[in-house]
């Protein structure tokens, strides 16, 4: 009885929702108990991988030719192969939320007078690091007396927490039809002013002022994301708008007009004009 004598005991993994050479590798040995000796370790190497799987199991099981050294009810044992990449994806949700109240923090405003104080002050930015000033360079101080006419003009915006942020959406997306506008009338003047077709106007100078934004844009979602997932998203999101907002909703109110309007009193007509036209 005791610890004395020698005694061989095999042992096997046994799959259960966990399958081996997927979750684990499968081991099988002797293990060999000399006097004095009440316990062993056994090895098995577990396989990682990146697919999401909930919390696995597998046996391992003990075998002696001397039945009377194992314990009947204790010829197996339970391994719980505990799913970490869950934990992964829970604490990369957690940052991305704290990321997106810091970023909702930093840029929401209170009242107007915050907004014209952030408009007319000279500002390098801050370190994402220590939260501490950056003191403004030659360059910011150049595109901000560039941009100071814009930036007293976006002050303007309804601040966010007014009607729950819906009066700065509304008068944002004026302001950038207004812009759009702008854009559009100075790229006009100019291809006339130095001979360029509509057609080619649009397709350079209008296109590239208005998707530089969303290029800026992608960037900074690139730069601040771990995986490319907010850049794609934005891309698809802005020509989404673009496509069926930007060309969809004027369509469908001329469309509307045009079948409830009086017989020959409301008609809808667009004349063909070409892609400078379309764009």
């Amino acid at each position: 009885g005791g610890a004395d004598g020698l005694l061989s005991v095999r042992y096997q993994t046994v799959a259960g929702t966990a399958k081996p050479g997927t979750d684990f590798v499968h081991a099988e040995g002797e293990l060999q108990f000399g006097p004095n000796e009440t316990s062993k370790e056994i090895g098995i190497e577990i396989i990682d991988d990146e697919y999401y799987e909930t919390d696995e199991t597998f046996h391992v099981e003990l075998i002696s030719a001397d039945t009377d050294a194992i314990h009947p009810y204790g010829a197996r044992c339970l391994v719980t192969v505990i799913d970490d990449d869950n934990w992964g994806m829970r604490v990369r949700r957690l940052l991305s939320g704290v990321r997106a109240r810091m970023a909702t923090n930093y840029y929401t405003t209170a009242s107007w007078a915050d907004q014209f104080r952030d408009a007319v002050t000279l500002s390098g930015g801050e370190d994402e690091a220590t939260g501490e000033a950056i003191p403004p360079s030659a360059f910011d101080s150049i595109m901000h007396a560039i941009s100071i006419f814009w930036k007293l003009l976006f002050a303007l915006v309804p601040p966010t927490p007014y009607l729950g942020g819906w009066a700065a959406f509304v008068v944002s997306l004026i302001f950038i039809g207004l812009c759009t506008a702008l854009v559009g009338e100075f790229a006009k003047l100019f291809g006339c002013a130095v001979g360029i077709p509509d057609a080619i106007t649009a397709i350079t100078f209008v296109a590239l002022g208005t998707s530089l934004p969303d290029t800026f844009a992608s960037r900074t979602a690139c730069l601040q994301d771990e995986t490319a997932d907010a850049a794609v998203t934005n891309v698809t999101g802005s020509n989404s708008v673009n496509v069926f907002l930007g060309l969809g909703l004027p369509w469908v109110i001329g469309a509307l007009y045009h079948t409830t309007s009086p017989r020959g009193k409301g008609r809808y007509e667009v004349p063909a004009e070409g892609l400078a036209f379309s764009l």
